[in-house]
């Protein structure tokens, strides 16, 4: 069954999801930073790299395969469902052996056997959880989506908090809250899909050929951007001290906060975009309109959030942490102009057209790592701050001139808002408090 709401309902949907998600995510930052200082943080974000970087890979851009696949009707569901199931055991298997093996032969020193094996078996349920995220969006069931995405952050806080409590929050013990958070998430998540989906398999290799060779380009992107927001974490751990590498994640993780309200957007313009006709002029003034909206919104949304950090970063997750500030002021030009990449990326992706995300974040991947290489050695964080601006500016600009150009649309129309956008946002809110 596909679940059709209006897009500024569907957005709300998202968006309230998003808010408890970042307060939980607050709450549980300046739990880990407190109960372990700057250098545990840091050890702790170098082991998690490994999974994030190979849910990238080993996901095979099968997510979005199913989004598009199941709103395009390119297949029976029940094809669809088939093909994404085999192919997620299958990837889950090699990506525990792939990252077990990375961290062997090219992790830390301070990375243990158990450590490893347990980092390592956080994959397969992230891949199985955006998996069933495929299948939620491809059939616009943004509720289903949006219920996905905070269970498991509550639950992971949840336990961090009674560790911290039982003074028992080590690194490995948070890894290991890490992996069972994931596994609930995918419990619950199949149990919410089969009272929302009627899930039936027919397993169909034409169906799953397709869907690889879409997802393959799909995966490509998809790491190619992930690397190009996590390398900067991974580069740090090796050129680096962990207290640099924790003080970092720490500007890091408050600045991605400007990004929550533009991702309930594009997310639902990513469920939206794979159930519409390519040639609908309606949903691309959308996407413009919305691309404007995101851009304003994290402008003032990132000031607030500087204005804030100023004061309150040394406070609440201690003095090991006061280098973040200067790291995150580094960051907002980045996180700024990154917005117009995610908007414009969504929608070639909601279009079945991933290939356009290589050519922009290849380019910007190879800028990042290079820069990198230059500046941390020289600037610590605040030079990997520095590297990931400047790439993310890269992409957004690169991915600007491909969708002028390939839509005949104007620079100024996707970036700078209009007193009508201002107007469509208050009449939107109106007519939905009048609902209520």
């Amino acid at each position: 069954m596909t679940h059709k709401h209006s897009l500024f309902d569907d957005v709300i949907s998202i968006f309230s999801s998003k808010i408890l998600l970042l307060a939980l995510t607050f709450i549980g930052s300046v739990i880990l930073a407190r109960a372990l200082n700057a250098e545990g943080r840091g050890i702790l974000a170098a082991a998690l790299i490994y999974p994030q970087l190979l849910l990238a890979i080993t996901e095979g851009g099968m997510r979005q395969a199913a989004t598009y696949f199941i709103g395009q009707k390119k297949a029976p569901d029940s094809e669809v469902f088939a093909a994404l199931f085999c192919y997620i055991i299958t990837a889950s298997i090699a990506g525990v052996f792939m990252i077990y093996s990375l961290m062997f032969w090219f992790g830390a020193d301070y990375f243990d056997n158990a450590m490893m094996i347990v980092t390592a078996l956080i994959l397969p349920c992230s891949l199985a959880v955006n998996a069933l995220n495929g299948i939620f969006l491809g059939k616009q069931n943004i509720k289903g989506f949006s219920r996905v995405i905070w269970i498991q952050k509550l639950v992971y806080v949840v336990a961090i908090f009674i560790l911290y409590l039982l003074n028992a929050l080590t690194v490995f013990s948070a890894i290991i809250v890490t992996a069972l958070a994931a596994l609930f998430n995918f419990l619950q998540a199949f149990k919410y899909l089969k009272k929302s989906v009627v899930l039936s398999f027919s397993f169909n290799g034409t169906t799953l050929f397709n869907m690889l060779r879409m997802g393959v380009i799909y995966a490509i992107a998809f790491f190619l951007i992930t690397a190009n927001y996590k390398i900067d974490i991974l580069l740090l751990g090796f050129l680096a001290s962990p207290e640099q590498l924790g003080n970092y994640l720490i500007a890091a993780q408050i600045g991605e906060l400007c990004w929550q309200l533009p991702a309930a957007i594009l997310v639902v313009m990513l469920s939206k975009g794979a159930n519409t006709n390519q040639k609908n002029e309606r949903f691309l003034k959308s996407v413009c309109q919305i691309s404007r909206l995101t851009v304003a919104i994290t402008l003032i949304t990132l000031l607030m959030i500087i204005f804030v950090a100023y004061y309150l970063i040394v406070p609440t997750y201690g003095a090991d942490y006061n280098q973040s500030f200067m790291m995150l002021v580094l960051l907002a030009p980045g996180l700024l102009i990154a917005t117009i990449f995610k908007s414009i990326n969504t929608y070639f992706a909601g279009q079945g057209k991933p290939y356009y995300a290589i050519i922009v974040m290849g380019t910007a991947v190879i800028a990042n790592i290079t820069l990198n290489y230059a500046l941390i050695p020289l600037y610590g964080g605040n030079g990997a701050a520095v590297a990931s601006s400047i790439s993310y500016a890269i992409s957004s600009v690169l991915a600007l001139y491909i969708f002028s150009k390939k839509l005949n649309v104007q620079i100024l129309d996707v970036i700078l808002v209009t007193k009508d956008d201002i107007s469509h946002v208050f009449e939107q809110i109106k007519n939905k408090l009048q609902r209520i």
